[in-house]
């Protein structure tokens, strides 16, 4: 028998007149205007109000991002007053909170930086520009500007430096083109076809002053294919633009470059393996070769000198003994119930300090992955997150590496720490706790010799502004990445690329990219190749000294 339980008389009576208590603020409200149907808070409130609920989801658009050494007051005032505005305020906090500005008409206004920085500005003088009191250049300004270059405009009216002007060159050609573009330096394009397109005849005296033949009587662009005979009689074709790279024949290149397998069998026994092959093609063909421990196995030359060795010794090398993970568990405060090892893939038993028993692979562990039964009550509102003590103590462990961040809000938020060799960088915990360290280590232990040596002949030779490895000035329009520049002369717009003769010399290299958008910045390149560099360094030293001084002296 069931018992039917009685409603209360305030129930019935919120009820009657359609009413309903708000799990956030506790207010009884109607139930149709001031409630969203089936729609759960972050907070776990299943009846929340819009007023809460406005204020429930402001929370998540607070910054998790801690902020960045370099975004300190003094660059941050330093950044505004280059636009010609003057801060108000005397400390920075972040780019969410608002502060006082001062316009060049001056306006005084208030506006978030990270508003400032995406180019909004003084809202008064907006409004003014909107209500057409700002300053409008005049139809004569327009002509006399456009004039002084030898070009006529042809319209008779202007509106506004975005809408395009019917232009003539002095050559005579008749085209369109806004104002802002033509104020930017673009200028008729027909002209500029002409100017750049080389004739057949030109292209043949370039390829034969270097005692080079042209096999063909039609020169189509830069990027059709020629056919060319090298001094040693080798017929290829090539494309004029890699020819005037530097790029020259291949079997020349190829024959020049060509190890003998002596060369290979003294090389691999210098590592105290042993060469079991009597015959060696290229460095992609696979060659037997036995390991120390006498483990045979097949591998390229190409891989062997950039250094892989016997997969069999590696395997037995990075395996992990049971006490080695027994203690790296440990180190985290949990037990290892399991009484045998295998591998990184087999589960194991384990106890987290809570007294939860599960399996977890040790892969998973080491990628963060903890007990489910804590991550469950966490999502049900018990967190479990670990301290900033047990964060500090976990990166000081490795020797060297210091934690310079004075808070810890998740595994996603990135912390400023310090490597043994004084770099300061962010990294967040997750990617820390994964096996990523110094990035400025990692670049310096990569980065070939020879182009350390351009670099910091460049820094000798040159008092100004020296970028090395610069990844903020060209962009891959294909794949909307960042270019690297080896050496970048900001003050100057000049840059030196070293090419290296076994990554350039790939077929996915994107040397032609660089060089079209360092020609769309304005950037001078000069482009070393290695196997000039190993022939005769001395002349590549000179060529870099006549080409920074050549650019000082304009």
């Amino acid at each position: 028998m069931t018992i039917k339980r009685k409603k209360s008389w305030t129930s019935s009576f919120y009820n009657a007149h359609n009413l309903k208590k708000c799990g956030k603020c506790g207010e009884w409200k109607d139930k149709e205007n001031d409630f969203n149907k089936h729609k759960k808070s972050n907070d776990g409130y299943l009846y929340m109000c819009k007023k809460c609920r406005s204020i429930d989801r402001k929370n998540k658009y607070i910054s998790k991002r801690m902020p960045d050494p370099f975004y300190n007051t003094k660059n941050i005032k330093k950044y505004i007053k280059d636009f010609g505005y003057l801060p108000l305020f005397d400390e920075y906090i972040n780019s969410n909170t608002k502060y006082l500005f001062k316009c060049p008409e001056g306006h005084i206004f208030e506006m978030r930086f990270g508003n400032f920085k995406k180019g909004q500005r003084c809202p008064e003088c907006y409004n003014n520009y909107k209500r057409g009191e700002s300053r409008k250049l005049s139809y004569n300004e327009i002509k006399e500007y456009i004039e002084s270059y030898n070009y006529k405009l042809l319209s008779k009216e202007y509106k506004n430096s975005s809408t395009k002007l019917s232009l003539q060159c002095s050559e005579g050609h008749k085209f369109k083109m806004t104002y802002n573009s033509f104020q930017q330096g673009s200028r008729c394009p027909e002209c500029n076809i002409n100017k750049k397109r080389l004739s057949y005849n030109e292209i043949k005296e370039y390829i034969e002053s270097y005692n080079y033949k042209l096999l063909i009587y039609e020169y189509k662009n830069i990027h059709t294919k020629l056919k060319l005979q090298c001094p040693e009689g080798h017929e290829f074709e090539m494309a004029y633009n890699s020819f005037k790279w530097g790029i020259r024949c291949p079997i020349c290149f190829y024959e020049k470059n060509k190890k003998t397998i002596e060369e290979v069998r003294d090389y691999i026994e210098s590592f105290g393996y042993k060469l079991l092959n009597k015959e060696y093609k290229n460095n992609y063909t696979k060659l037997k070769l036995q390991c120390p421990e006498g483990h045979i196995f097949e591998m390229a030359y190409g891989s062997f000198k950039w250094g892989q060795r016997c997969p069999k010794c590696n395997i037995n090398k990075r395996k992990l003994s049971y006490n080695e993970v027994k203690e790296y568990i440990e180190s985290y405060n949990y037990k290892l119930l399991s009484q045998e090892y295998i591998n990184v893939q087999t589960k194991l038993s384990l106890q987290c300090p809570k007294g939860h028993i599960y399996k977890v692979k040790l892969y998973n562990f080491k990628q963060g992955k903890r007990c489910p039964i804590c991550y469950n009550n966490y999502k049900r509102g018990e967190p479990q997150r670990l301290l900033y003590n047990e964060i500090k103590e976990y990166i000081e462990s490795f020797d060297g590496y210091k934690l310079l961040s004075e808070e810890y809000k998740n595994n996603r938020t990135k912390l400023l720490l310090q490597c043994p060799e004084g770099h300061k960088f962010n990294i967040t915990w997750g990617n820390f706790q994964q096996g990523r360290r110094c990035p400025i280590c990692f670049y310096e232990s990569t980065s070939s010799k020879p182009e350390k040596e351009v670099q910091e002949f460049v820094s000798n030779i040159y008092d100004g502004t020296v970028i090395n490895n610069d990844r903020n000035t060209i962009i891959n329009p294909q794949t909307g990445w960042n270019l690297e520049l080896d050496v970048y002369l900001p003050e100057l717009n000049k840059a030196i690329e070293f090419n290296g003769s076994y990554w350039h010399s790939l077929p996915t290299n994107n040397d032609y990219t660089k060089q079209e958008q360092c020609r769309n910045n304005n950037i001078e390149l000069l482009t070393i190749q290695e196997e000039n560099w190993t022939d005769n360094k001395e002349m590549c030293l000179q060529a870099i000294e006549n080409f920074v001084n050549l650019q000082e002296g304009n």
